[in-house]
Parts: C-alpha cells; sequence; structure tokens
C-alpha cells in the first residue's frame, strides 16, 4: 500500500469558507463559472477573489497574434536599418514606431499573464 505524501502546510488549503447567496445569484456564479473552464469551482471563486477577472484566451488565437506582433516588429527593424543606413533623419519615428510597439507587446504580456487558456474548439 502506497504511503500518502504529507502536503506543505503552507500549500495545504485547510480553511473552508461559506457565503449564502440568492438562487440568482447562485445561478449567475453557476453560469460564470462553466464559463470560466476553471478547473473547479474552488479555483474560480479564488480567481475571481485575488485577480478580480476571468478572462478566457484562446491560446491559438493569441500566438497567431503573438506570431503578427513579431512579424511587424522585424518588418520594423528591418525598414529602419535601410532607411538609416544612410541617413538618419527618420530616426526619431523610428524610435516612435518602436515604443508604440513596446506598449503592444506590454499589452500582449499583461493578457497573458491574467489569462485562462482554452483550448481551441476544433471543428
Amino acid at each position: 500500500m502506497k504511503k500518502r505524501e504529507k502536503k506543505d502546510p503552507a500549500k495545504c488549503r485547510n480553511h473552508f469558507m461559506k457565503i449564502r447567496v440568492t438562487q440568482q445569484e447562485y445561478d449567475y456564479f453557476m453560469k460564470k463559472y462553466e464559463n470560466s473552464r476553471c478547473d473547479n469551482f474552488s479555483d474560480f471563486v479564488r480567481r475571481c477573489i485575488f485577480d478580480g477577472v476571468i478572462l478566457q484566451i484562446d491560446k491559438d488565437k493569441l500566438q497567431d497574434i503573438y506570431r503578427k506582433l513579431n512579424s511587424i516588429n522585424s518588418n520594423v527593424n528591418q525598414i529602419k536599418v535601410q532607411m538609416t543606413k544612410n541617413d538618419d533623419t527618420y530616426l526619431k519615428d523610428f524610435q516612435e514606431i518602436e515604443e508604440q510597439i513596446y506598449a503592444i507587446w506590454k499589452i500582449d504580456m499583461f493578457i497573458r499573464s491574467i489569462a485562462v487558456h482554452v483550448p481551441s474548439e476544433q471543428s
């Protein structure tokens, strides 16, 4: 017979919380939970409390956005190299474009940090 390993007390969830809700609130909770695709209801509630949002993202679509953004970034860099080879006239314009691209990257990183990845639906 296999012995049960003792869990780290710091990671052990040994406190039970109970709340009362109306039927309408319960139905709303369950609908949001079903749409969240979280592993279990406890995980869903913890995400609601600690994260404040549950954002579902299709991992394949997010990866597609990442590839397109990476491609745009590469194209801008190639144009910059060619344009600034002999003349620095447009260097300031390219720095502004790079700042805007970086802002988009930050949004992408933020979305990835809060997203619950949902497998894409195969047709």
